[in-house]
Order: structure tokens, then C-alpha cells, then sequence
């Protein structure tokens, strides 16, 4: 049934595969206010703090930020001159196991690492939730695998 009603459809043939004519593309770059990674240099860790987020805290299906590194307050307000992750961003991890994606489903402050890319979309353009699946998506995997540095350890870099 859905192969039939996938037919009667109009659609352009383009690289992406079969959309529908009906259908908007943008890139990444419309649809988001910022795509930026965290820190590059290792801030100093302390007992008590601000959570600070690395690839290997999101690679669970939920975080645990009881569990995550923190950074002092001062240091956290440093880092988010640049890069301030806040509640319905994306997470997507960029070092290491590179395509891990995470939606921001909460409102305590922290700050990421550079393996990790923090990207906001304008939410009058496109559902948090809806692009988090189209970059889990295997198209998506699938590019990123080609853009990215294999070497020892994976790298994708954000252009």
C-alpha cells in the first residue's frame, strides 16, 4: 500500500534520493543559529561544579550528569562566550565515535568538550526532535563516515 501511494507522489530525483516535489531542502547552515564545537584545551576538572560533557558522557542512552566531569563556575562562564549549550539543542559527537546524537532535555548549565558539536536550530525552521533523527539517519551516517578523518581516531570537522 505504501509503495503505491509512494508512486502516485511527484518527486524530484535528486542526490539526496526520491523527495517529494513538495518538499523544502535547506542546509544545515539555514535551519541552524550556530554550529560550534566545545573547548579545545582540558579545563581544570574539580570535585564540585559545573558539569562538563565529553563524547564518552553521551554515548549511553540517557546522560547522568552525576556522573560527568565538572569544571568551576568562572571557567564554565569562559567557555560559554563561544559555545553555550541550552535546553532543545543538539549534542552530536565529532571525535572518536563520531554521529552520536543527543537533544539538550534539560535546563542545568554545562559545558562540552570540542568532541562534541553543539548545534541550535531555529526551531520556526525545523523540530529539535525532528533533526536529531534525520542526523541519526543512515544518509546522514553514511556522509559523515565519508567526511570524516579516518585515521586512528575519527574526526569530523564542522565545515
Amino acid at each position: 500500500m505504501s509503495e503505491i501511494l509512494m508512486e502516485s507522489k511527484d518527486f524530484n530525483n535528486l542526490p539526496l534520493g526520491k523527495i517529494p516535489k513538495d518538499w523544502e531542502i535547506k542546509t544545515l547552515g539555514v535551519i541552524t543559529s550556530k554550529i560550534v564545537d566545545g573547548t579545545h584545551f582540558t579545563p581544570k576538572y574539580v570535585e564540585y561544579g559545573v558539569p562538563f560533557l565529553r563524547v564518552t558522557d553521551i554515548q549511553d542512552s540517557t546522560i547522568n550528569l552525576d556522573n560527568v566531569k565538572r569544571i568551576t563556575v568562572n571557567e564554565h562562564h569562559q567557555l560559554t562566550v563561544r559555545c553555550k549549550p541550552e535546553y532543545g539543542d543538539i549534542l552530536y559527537s565529532k571525535n572518536g565515535t563520531v554521529g552520536i546524537t543527543k537533544i539538550v532535555d534539560w535546563y542545568e548549565e554545562f559545558s562540552i568538550f570540542v568532541s562534541l558539536c553543539l548545534i541550535k536550530p531555529i526551531t520556526s525552521l525545523v523540530s529539535h526532535k525532528y533533526l536529531s533523527k534525520i542526523l541519526q539517519s543512515f544518509l546522514i551516517e553514511n556522509k559523515i563516515r565519508i567526511r570524516s578523518k579516518q585515521m586512528t581516531v575519527s574526526n569530523l570537522h564542522l565545515e
